[in-house]
């Protein structure tokens, strides 16, 4: 079985609910997508969710070009001095901007699909791995955002749809890193629903 079409109904299921704007229902697909991609791989548990999110869901990760050297200025004089050089390819460092990362989906995932509700700081993992949250103790939806963003200094609001799309981007990219796996393919004979027809 070609591995796009195994996880083919568990994918249209979340298309159908963007389309409709059902968030809740899309919610609960999405961040139960990963959990059956790291399961196909024989694997469970956070650290592997976390990874996951982190490996495929590049929505909320931005690539900025910047001086080296940039974090060490602390002053204004120093920082006039270091930008008055000429700026030459091997002065120019790349570097991740995170906006929500694997530990803010897990904590996320267990609050809402557990709970109903937003409250990450409470979750387990967000206690033991609170440096990883980008200081996000709750996490509330706003169909209106375009990203996601703090509005104060713990709550993040996230665009469902936005979300969503990322988590089905990152099976994508998960599905073609895994194409060829046979354990993979072996694991989808157990995946309750295998008709792309559903």
């Amino acid at each position: 079985m070609v591995l796009e079409d195994a996880l083919s109904a568990y994918c249209e299921a979340l298309l159908k609910g963007i389309k409709s704007e059902n968030w809740p229902l899309s919610l609960m697909a999405a961040f139960t997508l990963p959990d059956i991609c790291i399961s196909l791989e024989g694997k469970s548990g956070r650290s592997n969710y976390v990874q996951w999110f982190d490996t495929y869901v590049d929505q909320y990760k931005v690539k900025v070009s910047r001086r080296k050297g940039i974090d060490n200025v602390s002053t204004l004089d120093d920082y006039l001095k270091m930008v008055k050089n000429p700026l030459k390819p091997q002065d120019v460092e790349t570097t991740d901007i995170i906006f929500f990362t694997g530990v803010n989906a897990y904590a996320l995932r267990c609050a809402f699909l557990h709970n109903g509700d937003g409250e990450v700081g409470k979750q387990d993992i967000h206690k033991k791995k609170v440096e990883q949250t980008l200081g996000i103790s709750k996490v509330m939806i706003d169909t209106n955002s375009n990203f996601i963003f703090r509005k104060d200094e713990k709550t993040a609001y996230l665009n469902p749809k936005i979300f969503c799309e990322s988590i089905l981007s990152g099976v994508k990219k998960w599905i073609d890193k895994n194409k060829n796996n046979t354990d993979v393919l072996n694991s989808t004979a157990n995946l309750i629903f295998t008709n792309p027809r559903l």
